[in-house]
């Protein structure tokens, strides 16, 4: 089974009403685009990590177009990065200046529970 995991920042992204819907969202949206090989989960070539494969995916959440990212390793997900930039190569830029600064631990994660 699937387990969804936040790092603490995306945790503390939205604020209260509109954090329930995010978490609804990706609740919903991640696991079924992951295990039916959704065809616009990209990975995200720069990042070279050991330990996690990392991909990004749009996501219509709080009625807006965000790219999400994600760390993936077997059944764990982690939703590490949230962005507005909806370029593929300005939002792959992003994260690979958030993943430098944090790649060698992710940070305090969160399991995403309904």
């Amino acid at each position: 089974m699937m387990e969804l995991y936040l790092t603490t920042t995306m945790d503390q992204y939205f604020s209260s009403p509109e954090r329930e819907q995010f978490i609804d969202d990706v609740l919903q949206k991640v696991p079924a685009f992951i295990q039916n090989n959704y065809f616009r989960i990209k990975p995200i070539k720069e990042i070279k990590d050991k330990h996690y494969k990392y991909y990004e995916l749009k996501l219509h959440t709080n009625n807006q177009d965000y790219r999400l990212a994600f760390a993936q390793e077997n059944q764990q997900v982690i939703i590490c990065y949230l962005s507005s930039e909806l370029q593929k190569h300005l939002f792959d830029k992003e994260m690979y200046k958030w993943w430098k600064k944090h790649k060698d631990s992710l940070g305090e994660i969160v399991q995403i529970k309904k």
